[in-house]
């Protein structure tokens, strides 16, 4: 979780951002995306040219430090040496003499020693088509461009950076808009992070010839980034891609059918088996922590782990779990129903704060409004508790 400070920092970058505005003509919107294109294209050409260049750099850099390579793969020295060919190519002076592939060597480099997760090692022999072809490198020597090929490459590449750049910009308050309406439990930083992202496809995927608008085209890309960063971080425990789609269309479609709707009806409305309901419905279980406090009074505190009876659990400890059960269903009954949900809804299950029952339709009531209704639900059950007071 970031830091007030950090959040601080991040939400004033998205402001700085967003202060740009969209461009309204969608001429030069499509200029602007042609540029990128032909800039992506050039990157590939040039790659693809310094292929056996780039890979005889990245296997000087693994032999020259085994310690700081070690664990990394093929894919992830493939992936890294060709993030570092693309960085020197944007940074490259198109008027200088010095050619690019000697120029990239310290990017490549560089790219590979930095630190890195824990990875299988393989052989790093960097011969395997199957995996250097995704990334436009070559084991065998291709035909090398002319050193002024080269140059106007690199300075179409550094103009569809530039353009990508500028499109990014303004759009970023597209960007910021659907993160804020989609994935609310995740931090807006990284909502609008992966939005860009989306967005970043949407430009590279989008066909000018077609005559739509970039908005129109990305804002599908934006919310599908997002959409991704809330599967990835919302639940402590992932949920796979598919699975939380699913999850989510069948949530739509619970949440229109009654309250007390069986599993059987379920499974009619969402076309599923009633195993298939159960299985989704157990997915879409909150998760809390077994150490979690939990404060019942000023001096009494306990936690989850403190109440669940062990696997030893002995016939007094069962008793007395079977009749602390019994006790407080039977204080509950005494309330109304409003008091009866409160009550549950604050000390059992989820429980939820007074400003989240407050904002549920079926209260519709401020803060302290539910705080009093609670306050005077626990006066009148209280005495009934007996023993168990403590446990509310």
């Amino acid at each position: 979780m970031a830091t007030p400070h950090l959040s601080n920092q991040q939400d004033a970058l998205i402001t700085k951002l967003c202060v740009t505005g969209p461009i309204t003509d969608r001429e030069e919107v499509y200029d602007l995306i042609n540029l990128v294109h032909e800039g992506e294209r050039s990157v590939v050409r040039l790659v693809r040219a310094n292929g056996r260049a780039i890979l005889d750099v990245a296997q000087a850099a693994i032999a020259q430090n085994p310690k700081d390579c070690r664990g990394l793969t093929t894919f992830i020295v493939c992936s890294r040496a060709r993030t570092g060919f693309v960085k020197a190519t944007l940074q490259y002076q198109t008027n200088s003499e010095v050619r690019l592939a000697v120029f990239a060597a310290p990017f490549v480099q560089a790219a590979l020693v930095a630190p890195s997760p824990e990875g299988n090692e393989d052989d790093q022999r960097l011969t395997d088509p199957q995996i250097l072809a995704p990334f436009g490198l070559t084991g065998r020597k291709s035909k090398g461009l002319t050193p002024p090929m080269e140059r106007q490459l690199a300075t179409a590449a550094q103009e569809g950076h530039r353009a990508l750049e500028q499109l990014l910009l303004t759009n970023s308050r597209l960007t910021l808009k659907v993160s804020k309406k989609f994935g609310s439990k995740t931090p807006l930083w990284d909502r609008f992070s992966e939005g860009r992202i989306g967005l970043i496809s949407a430009i590279q995927k989008f066909e000018t010839q077609r005559g739509l608008a970039l908005s129109t085209y990305a804002t599908h890309w934006i919310r599908h980034g997002v959409d991704r960063a809330r599967d990835n971080q919302e639940h402590l425990i992932r949920i796979p891609v598919h699975a939380a789609d699913r999850l989510r269309r069948f949530k739509r479609i619970i949440a229109k059918l009654p309250d007390d709707a069986s599993e059987s009806e379920i499974a009619t409305a969402t076309e599923m088996t009633v195993e298939e309901v159960r299985n989704l419905l157990q997915l879409g279980l909150s998760t809390t922590s077994m150490d979690k406090e939990r404060a019942h009074s000023r001096d009494l505190v306990s936690t989850l782990h403190d109440r669940l009876p062990t696997p030893e659990s002995t016939a007094e400890e069962k008793c007395y779990l079977s009749e602390r059960r019994t006790v407080i269903q039977q204080a509950l009954a005494t309330l109304s129903e409003k008091e009866r949900q409160i009550v549950s809804r604050r000390f059992f299950g989820k429980q939820e704060t007074l400003e989240q029952i407050g904002d549920d339709p079926k209260f519709g009531l401020s803060r302290e409004r539910i705080r009093q209704l609670q306050a005077r639900a626990l006066e009148k059950i209280r005495p009934l508790l007996g023993d168990f007071q403590e446990d509310i």
